[in-house]
């Protein structure tokens, strides 16, 4: 795994928390909304059981706690690659790499921030990614 792969992991991992919370909140749509629209569309069908609409709930229920989990994974993940990142020396190769990798920041916004043209941006990051895997032994 390369050091861009290995601290990417952060915002990998939080896209996927945010995918499993919008299918949580698709579950229990479908749990307590309408289940079908008739042909008439001023009168609504729903469903008569209340089993349809517990297994919705018993699957939100579920996606919680693994969506729980991943929060806790994502949170010592992420703890770990910012404390790797701290333990380089030159403070521009940590907020390179934090804002990049941390904070999701584009290279332009970097850039900006920084006041370095991207051209310097793309050299010093690259600079930045040989000393972090050297730091950390990756």
């Amino acid at each position: 795994m390369t050091a861009k792969e290995y601290l990417r992991q952060i915002h990998v991992l939080d896209l996927k928390i945010k995918h499993k919370q919008a299918e949580k909140d698709m579950l229990y749509s479908q749990a307590y909304g309408v289940s079908a629209v008739t042909s008439d569309p001023n009168k609504v069908q729903t469903s008569s059981s209340t089993e349809g609409p517990m297994r919705y709930i018993e699957k939100a229920a579920d996606l919680e706690k693994t969506i729980d989990r991943m929060i806790d994974e994502y949170i010592d993940l992420r703890d770990t690659i910012i404390n790797q990142i701290h333990k380089l020396k030159d403070s521009r190769y940590i907020e390179i790499l934090h804002e990049r990798y941390v904070d999701c920041h584009s290279f332009e916004l970097i850039a900006v921030n920084m006041n370095y043209s991207i051209r310097q941006i793309y050299q010093i990051h690259g600079d930045a990614l040989q000393e972090f895997t050297a730091v950390n032994l990756m």
